[in-house]
């Protein structure tokens, strides 16, 4: 079985890409160059081969079909003349419609960028070198013509801007090289050169490279020249497999060769950042430049220790301009103020006075979200950022409903983020964040984040308290979990509620006692929070712990007034457990009373284990009809092989013997056995009933149809003192007697019959005393 689950599972991983979705393909105009973009299921191996103006894309090992529906919709250089399926699997066809030049790149997890670039051609770099130069030859032009062409170390490649700067910084130091490693370029100087340069000052080429540096990575347009791994590669790195090859940033046939690429430096251009950027949104990464600003999230940074009320109207002071004309900047300011002191409804309130949406506002709207829900939407700019660095995976965690279990998560960046936050929002947010961890399965992370709750008691609440027990129940500190509930329930604060119902189930679930005064307490909080979700939770424990308490009567009453304010499948539930409850505890005439009227629900809609107890305690009581209501419809496993005896003890009790005999075929054990002995009873064949008590572990049914047999030697072999007495006297013939002498006289004759005749009487009146009849059981 093992092995076909394997098999199984094997098919679906490797068979995913066949079976996915079209690959979908995108594109752009950068200006100098057209940009396509093709979401793959994963990365591979992949080879561009261009001949004229055609050329194929292939990827190794993926079998993939393109959908070339939107790839013209953005296009307008005519750089791409048509692209379509390639000649093999995985691969895909591209006509130029210029004399370009491809390129290719992997970006994120599994997006492969294409970039169609003019080819410069050599007649025109001539004439546009004779448009910047149109002045006539000298003697010292002409001898720099003939002179050899200087070296230099710049290759002929497509750089932005910031990696100009860099490598033109960089070449002024390093020394020539040959004509093997870089192919020479012309450089006309504007004035003659000078015989002999003087040595480069190192010290202020590095000063000026370092400026430049700093300011493209301050700009965002460089960053270090570093390819971080994607989910599946880290989690295959522990047991490569031929199967999953490494996601190299380019293609192994293609490692470039420049004399500069050594230099760990990756340089982008604005354009790159904002595609990049929009890229990493659509596809849920973060990665690079992709990452958010972190100044737009650092709520900590948006107020300050001054009150409230000052902070507050000193903002809104600002709000209303000339010709009562709002100030936008001001209501974005008091936006943020309002998420400084975690009002994310006033928040909301405040961004619906900015006309614009902007990617701010989005972001500002999604952290009021989290204010007020304790999460952002689904397709919120803040998710797919956890590997961000703080403050920005800190609210990334915070937008996810449930944190996903396969993107790299920066947990210390994350719980940086959190330390940094004013104390009011990290006693507000902690629980939150604790319980988004638990959730998760991260349960070390959860309790680092209560342990920094705990450091301050301005950060100790009931629902740091509630995320503790919570957290107690999942190591199994079950005493420890239930005093902590205790306290917040008392407590009388905001997530009292919460923990009361957690105290509730937990108590359903362990089968501990729940008392009336839990079970009205539940019912206050159910009508305060009735418009929300844990409203109707808190109806449904109400109801339930009503019967578990034995307020049978009350819990059917309140089941019928709630019972239109719940979802069909909880009505269902709450009728299954109810009954167990009634079956369980209640005196007879209550359970009677609730059974036999529509408070229980449609039988073939109740949970199978109620409902076997219920047929049980009807058939003991008699009631066979009614129990057969019960277990009308079949069911699985072991709650299906109980439903079968219950029908053999109910057509035992109909007196129907061969009936039940058929509704036990199949089935073996004791307890099938006894009931079979019972058939056996009833149809007169006490012998073999005998022998089926006797397999049945019923030593004492088996004597008693043994005896109705008349199987003496089985009797006499039970070592019962009463029967053995009777099977010895009905063994014993009437001439078995020791004969008396023949001088005896009548008398002496009499006299031992009479003896003989007392002894039987003896005998019977025993037999009678133990065994009473129905009369006596009535009594």
């Amino acid at each position: 079985m093992r092995g076909r689950l394997a098999a199984l599972f094997l098919v679906l991983l490797f068979a995913g890409p066949a079976l996915s979705a079209p690959v979908r393909i995108r594109s752009g105009e950068h200006g100098e160059f057209t940009r396509i973009v093709l979401d793959l299921p994963k990365r591979a191996k992949w080879e561009i081969s261009q001949a004229g103006d055609k050329a194929v894309l292939t990827f190794t090992g993926l079998e993939l079909e393109f959908d070339t529906s939107t790839a013209f919709n953005r296009l307008s250089q005519n750089r791409l003349g048509e692209i379509s399926a390639g000649p093999e699997k995985g691969s895909l066809t591209i006509e130029l419609g210029c004399e370009c030049e491809l390129s290719g790149f992997w970006y994120g997890r599994s997006s492969f960028v294409v970039d169609i670039r003019d080819v410069a051609h050599p007649a025109q770099a001539k004439t546009m070198d004779q448009a910047q130069d149109p002045q006539p030859e000298s003697a010292s032009t002409r001898e720099t013509k003939t002179a050899p062409k200087p070296k230099t170390p710049l290759p002929d490649v497509h750089l932005s801007t910031a990696a100009s700067l860099a490598m033109s910084e960089l070449s002024s130091g390093l020394s020539p090289l040959s004509e093997d490693e870089v192919k020479p370029v012309e450089i006309k100087p504007a004035d003659p050169a000078p015989a002999r340069a003087p040595a480069p000052d190192m010290q202020k080429t590095r000063e000026r490279l370092l400026r430049q540096i700093s300011r493209a990575a301050s700009q965002g347009l460089l960053s270090p020249k570093v390819d971080l791994p994607s989910t599946t590669d880290m989690q295959d790195h522990a047991k490569p497999g031929p199967d999953v090859p490494a996601p190299p940033s380019i293609a192994a046939a293609e490692v470039s060769k420049e004399p500069m690429d050594h230099i760990n430096l990756n340089a982008q251009s604005s354009i790159d950042r904002d595609f990049l950027s929009t890229l990493a949104q659509a596809s849920g990464i973060s990665e690079g430049s992709a990452c958010l600003d972190p100044d737009q999230v650092d709520v900590a940074a948006w107020g300050t220790d001054e009150p409230f009320a000052r902070q507050i109207g000193a903002v809104r002071l600002r709000l209303s301009g000339e010709f009562d004309k709002t100030d936008e900047a001001a209501a974005l300011e008091l936006a943020r103020l309002y998420l400084y002191f975690g009002f994310g409804v006033e928040a909301n309130q405040a961004l619906k006075l900015v006309a614009k949406e902007t990617r701010d506002t989005a972001l500002l709207k999604d952290l009021a979200e989290i204010f007020e829900k304790g999460y952002a939407p689904a397709d919120s700019p803040l998710s797919g950022h956890l590997n961000c660095g703080a403050p920005v995976s800190l609210w990334s965690a915070l937008s996810y409903q449930t944190l996903p279990t396969d993107a790299p998560m920066d947990e210390n960046a994350i719980l940086r983020g959190f330390n940094a936050l004013p104390p009011h929002l990290r006693s507000y947010l902690g629980p939150v964040l604790s319980r988004r961890f638990l959730e998760a399965g991260r349960q070390a992370t959860s309790d680092r984040v209560l342990r920094i709750l705990d450091r301050s008691e301005e950060t100790t609440t009931p629902d740091a308290d509630l995320v503790k027990a919570e957290m107690n129940m999942a190591q199994g500190a079950e005493g420890e979990a239930k005093a902590l509930l205790d306290d917040v329930v008392k407590s009388g604060s905001e997530p009292s509620a919460k923990a009361l119902l957690l105290k509730i189930e937990t108590a359903l679930e362990a089968g501990d006692e729940i008392s009336f005064e839990t079970a009205q307490l539940a019912g206050a909080y159910a009508q305060e929070n009735r418009d929300e979700a844990l409203g109707r939770s808190l109806s449904q424990a109400y109801v339930v712990a009503l019967a578990a308490s034995g307020a049978f009567d009350q819990s059917y009453a309140e089941f019928t007034r709630l019972k239109a304010e719940l979802e069909p499948e909880n009505r269902q539930e709450i009728q299954s457990r109810v009954l167990g409850f009634l079956t369980a505890g209640a005196d007879d005439a209550t359970f009677l009373k609730h059974v036999f009227s529509d408070h229980v629900g449609q039988p073939d809609a109740l949970d199978a284990k109620a409902a076997n107890a219920t047929t049980k305690r009807l058939l003991a009581l008699g009631f066979t009809t009614k129990a057969r209501q019960f277990i009308t419809l079949q069911a699985a496993g072991e709650h299906g092989r109980d439903r079968a005896l219950l029908h053999a003890e109910a057509s035992l009790l109909e007196n129907q013997p061969h009936q039940a005999e058929a509704d036990l075929l199949g089935l073996t054990g004791e307890d099938v056995n006894v009931l079979r002995a019972k058939a056996r009873s009833q149809m007169g064949e006490h012998k073999a009933a005998a022998e089926l008590f006797a397999s049945g572990n019923q030593p004492d049914m088996a004597k008693r149809e043994a005896w109705l047999a008349e199987d003496w030697d089985r009797v006499l072999a039970a070592n019962d003192p009463v029967l053995t007495d009777v099977a010895m006297l009905v063994n014993t013939p009437p001439d078995a007697a020791a004969p008396l002498p023949d001088d005896v006289g009548v008398l002496a004759r009499d006299k031992a019959l009479i003896e003989a005749s007392s002894s039987t009487r003896n005998t019977i009146e025993t037999l009678l005393n133990s065994q009473p009849g129905p009369d006596a059981l009535k009594e």
